[in-house]
This record gives structure tokens, C-alpha cells and sequence, in this order.
């Protein structure tokens, strides 16, 4: 929306250009401070866009590996009374496959931790070409704390 606007106004300034050819470097300059201003919104909107995905996936990964911890370590207390060979091979064989899971989604976890680190680390630069100062240390901190309490449930 706000770069169809500045195309609006782009064409609006071609316009005002042919009309009054006396002014028509000052109004180029400002329609191209108006396209360039219209791009950088519209990245930065794109950018914290893709943040909110990322820290969503990631914290729906999380909360999958606490609701596979929560079953295993739910497994792993019950008190199973068995009497045979096979109930036990069969409960054994049953808490391997959720140890996989478990560890399957520990991994997503930290690619997924890894990657939105990454992300939120990247340098930005404005119109001008410069380095945009944004801080998103309380996101590092957050996602590196949720990791640990993830490592620290894996074990």
C-alpha cells in the first residue's frame, strides 16, 4: 500500500514536472527521497514480518519438544507392572521411539534458534546506504534462554 502511494506521488510529481519545468530538479529529487523512503518502509514492515513468523515457528517448536519431554518424562515415572519378556521389549521399543521424537524436535529446535539468532543479529542499513542501529539483544537473550530451558529439559 504505502509503495503504490509513492508511485501516486511519483506520478503526481512527473506531472507537476511538465508543468512547471522550472522547478523539475526539485521535485525529482523529492519524488526519489519518496520512492527510496516508500522502499525502506516496505522492507522493514517485510522484515518485521518474517521476525513475527520466525519467533513464532520457533516458540511453537519449543512448545512441541515441552509437550514431547512432558510424555517421555511421564513414560519414564509410570510403574509398569510386567511380567514377561515381551511387554518389557514392547515398552522398551515404545520409549526408544519417543526418545527419538523427542530429539528429532530438539534439533529443529536449535536450527530453528540458530537461524532466528542469525536474523535478528543482521545488520540494517537506511536509504542513505548507512548502518540502521535497531536492538534486539532482549530477542537474543529470549531465544538463547529458551534454548537453554530446552537443553536442560532434553537431558
Amino acid at each position: 500500500e504505502i509503495v503504490s502511494q509513492a508511485d501516486e506521488l511519483a506520478e503526481l510529481a512527473s506531472r507537476l514536472m511538465a508543468a512547471v519545468p522550472a522547478h523539475s530538479i526539485t521535485l525529482e529529487k523529492a519524488r526519489e527521497q519518496v520512492r527510496a523512503l516508500a522502499r525502506q518502509y516496505a522492507n522493514r514492515v517485510e522484515r518485521q514480518t518474517g521476525m513475527a513468523r520466525q519467533s513464532e515457528e520457533f516458540h511453537t517448536r519449543v512448545s512441541d519438544l515441552t509437550r514431547k519431554t512432558d510424555v517421555l518424562l511421564e513414560s519414564l515415572c509410570t510403574d509398569l507392572m510386567m511380567s514377561d519378556l515381551a511387554a518389557v521389549e514392547s515398552e522398551k521399543s515404545n520409549l526408544e521411539e519417543k526418545v527419538s521424537a523427542m530429539e528429532k524436535i530438539y534439533e529443529s529446535v536449535t536450527s530453528c534458534a540458530s537461524s532466528f539468532i542469525e536474523d535478528l543479529s543482521a545488520e540494517e542499513k537506511n536509504v542513505h546506504g548507512k548502518r540502521a542501529i535497531r536492538d534486539y539483544m532482549a530477542g537474543i537473550v529470549h531465544v538463547r534462554e529458551q534454548l537453554s530451558a530446552a537443553r536442560e529439559r532434553r537431558k
